[in-house]
């Protein structure tokens, strides 16, 4: 990673596993401030984190009205600064009443999302599409187990486990209503291709792709296949393997391409 910074501008933003498995903000202590030391001294492109990793610092976020292109790129932090999510901690899913799912966790603080809704400001009035990368898997995993609707799996690791964060999330985005979003998110060792869409409309309200993983295979894909069969949101699933996600932008155009190896990719052009 420290050559490849050499190449081209980094940046890096910090899984739950930098600090400890299923991390949250009141896991926070002097062994997890020095695990984000440890992580900037492999990863160079990523200083000062561990300030801003601490609970209610904010975490680690950014705004670039990219040049060229009508394309403003976010990346904000949902890992450093969240609640504990929905939940006993069970892995891969665990199973909840519907009205379980609509609670108090909170996947960011107030003043991320404040921020937040002043990028979304920004692109509005200056016409700009936005890209918005964050950690985790946003559109939903969650499926029905047929006891009439009552009872469902969820992946609580996911924003599945900040479902009223979703809603908020997704609110921003009508308010106020962009030419495009694509959302890139990533964690689960799986790629998706999904779209956020509104009854009645052609153009989704956002797009919202997952990258696999280069490293480690997905060991718990046969429920998030389950999942996927299961739902109206996603339309592309890569399967257990490994490779990554690119993103090329042109004006006002997004090709978001899933690579894998021995060159197999699945690209959808916004």
């Amino acid at each position: 990673m420290q050559e490849w910074a050499h190449l081209a501008p980094w940046i890096v933003l910090p899984d739950d596993h930098e600090f400890i498995d299923d991390y949250h903000m009141g896991m926070w202590n002097e062994q997890v401030e020095e695990r984000i030391r440890a992580w900037e001294r492999y990863t160079p492109v990523a200083p000062g984190s561990a300030a801003n990793l601490a609970p209610g610092r904010g975490g680690r976020n950014f705004a670039i009205d990219l040049p060229g292109v009508n394309w403003l790129l976010v990346l904000i932090d949902t890992r450093s600064q969240r609640s504990t999510q929905i939940g006993r901690g069970g892995f891969p899913y665990e199973w909840f009443h519907r009205d379980e799912l609509f609670g108090p966790q909170k996947i960011m603080t107030k003043q991320q999302w404040q921020w937040l809704e002043e990028q979304m400001r920004y692109a509005r009035q200056h016409n700009r599409c936005l890209l918005l990368v964050q950690q985790g898997v946003v559109g939903p995993l969650v499926y029905d187990t047929g006891h009439n609707g009552e009872h469902v799996a969820v992946f609580p690791g996911c924003w599945d486990g900040y479902a009223s964060e979703r809603e908020r999330l997704l609110a921003m985005l009508r308010r106020y209503s962009l030419e495009k979003t694509v959302i890139i998110g990533g964690d689960w060792h799986i790629g998706l291709s999904g779209a956020f869409r509104l009854r009645g409309e052609r153009q989704p309200l956002a797009w919202d792709f997952v990258t696999t993983s280069l490293s480690l295979d997905c060991w718990w894909y046969s429920s998030v296949e389950q999942a996927v069969e299961r739902s109206d949101h996603w339309y592309w699933c890569g399967g257990n393997r490994r490779g990554a996600l690119a993103v090329t932008l042109e004006r006002n155009l997004a090709y978001v391409e899933h690579r894998y190896r021995m060159g197999e990719q699945h690209i959808t052009e916004i």
